[in-house]
């Protein structure tokens, strides 16, 4: 496992809501097509080319489609459809939206 990979793990297992329960954050490729979530966390590495897009911490998408084999999920944001890198997709924590 890379330093990157573990401090990600590091810095999601620190995540708590202000009860002090932890938060229930995945990566956005786990989730699944018709969800409607919440951009919690976005790799520092992505985050300056996600936001060209719109897609910043605190956005509210819908999965709308994961290609089989690995492919892009696709969301929405807006009006706008973006298909994402399942790569980057494994970069950028979500939550339910309450």
């Amino acid at each position: 496992m890379s330093n990157s990979e573990l401090n990600g793990l590091k810095s999601l297992k620190s995540i708590t809501t202000d009860a002090g329960a932890r938060s229930s954050l995945a990566s956005l490729d786990t989730a699944r097509p018709g969800e409607l979530r919440r951009v919690a966390r976005i790799d520092p590495a992505q985050a300056h080319d996600l936001a060209q897009h719109g897609l910043i911490e605190g956005a509210t998408i819908r999965v709308e489609s994961k290609a089989p084999l690995g492919g892009p999920v696709v969301i929405s944001l807006g009006r706008a459809r973006l298909a994402i890198g399942r790569d980057v997709a494994r970069g950028i924590r979500v939550e339910d939206v309450a």
